[in-house]
């Protein structure tokens, strides 16, 4: 099963994990419904800079043209338009995560997979992220464990896993927690 981001930091919200302040619209509602700008400009007034991205299944969203940043409001609603018109592989842009954009220090990889040999959840980490994370993945074999879904993730596993990702101090205890 694939998660679309928003999904995914749905997640992690639930779970305790802090995300930006962000919304989710689809394109049929943004069109059709004026609530939906109306709660969107006032998001965007509240947080100013934001980053638009298109929620598909694809990676290099950022290179392809499918995240964009907007400090201005008026830019920001030219840009969600040219999303909803664009495509990938077929496949129309329907659903855009905006999002309080975040002055970015460090950015990392972190994936969570089904091996279908193991027959287990794997989560390959790499302190290595950004825009070309896919290309570096494919180079450099990021860190990866098994965890059994009975069992779940041990603080053990998860210290080796950062461990053997490059993480040290407070990094790789945070991990770890």
């Amino acid at each position: 099963m694939k998660l679309p981001e928003y999904r995914g930091k749905e997640l992690l919200r639930r779970s305790g994990v802090r995300v930006p302040p962000g919304i989710v619209t689809d394109n049929k509602s943004y069109i059709n419904l004026s609530f939906h700008k109306e709660r969107y400009r006032e998001f965007f007034f509240e947080h100013g800079r934001v980053v638009i991205k298109a929620q598909v299944l694809s990676g290099g969203r950022k290179k392809n043209g499918l995240i964009v940043t907007a400090d201005d409001y008026a830019r920001s609603l030219e840009e969600i338009d040219a999303l909803y018109k664009r495509d990938v592989n077929g496949q129309p842009v329907t659903t855009l995560l905006i999002e309080k954009q975040l002055a970015v220090k460090e950015e990392y990889y972190l994936s969570i997979l089904y091996d279908t040999v193991e027959r287990k959840p794997m989560i390959l980490l790499s302190s290595q992220g950004g825009v070309d994370v896919e290309e570096s993945v494919k180079r450099e074999a990021p860190a990866s464990i098994h965890v059994s879904p009975m069992d779940g993730l041990h603080e053990y596993q998860a210290r080796a896993l950062a461990k053997a990702a490059g993480f040290t101090g407070r990094h790789a205890l945070s991990i770890a927690l």
